[in-house]
């Protein structure tokens, strides 16, 4: 989890547009004076970042109970 700010509106355009001229996420990163993690981050998942990611509530499943030993076919035999 980052400690540092978000980009800005100008900074994610900033970094759309190098992207379409064919600048490389360092050489962006370099320009912004941002970490390159940053820049990954932003154009791995534009549409969500900066936003807070809403938990799913995980469903149970309880695991399947074993048949004992004596009541499984004699396949080994």
């Amino acid at each position: 989890m980052g400690c540092g700010k978000s980009l800005t509106t100008y900074e994610k355009g900033f970094i759309g547009g190098k992207v379409v001229e064919g600048v490389g996420m360092r050489q962006i990163a370099k320009d912004l004076g941002r970490s390159l993690c940053v820049v990954q981050n932003y154009l791995k998942d534009r549409e969500n970042y900066g936003k807070k990611r809403v938990l799913v509530e995980k469903k149970y499943f309880p695991r399947p109970q074993c048949a004992p030993l004596d009541e499984l076919p004699q396949i080994l035999l």
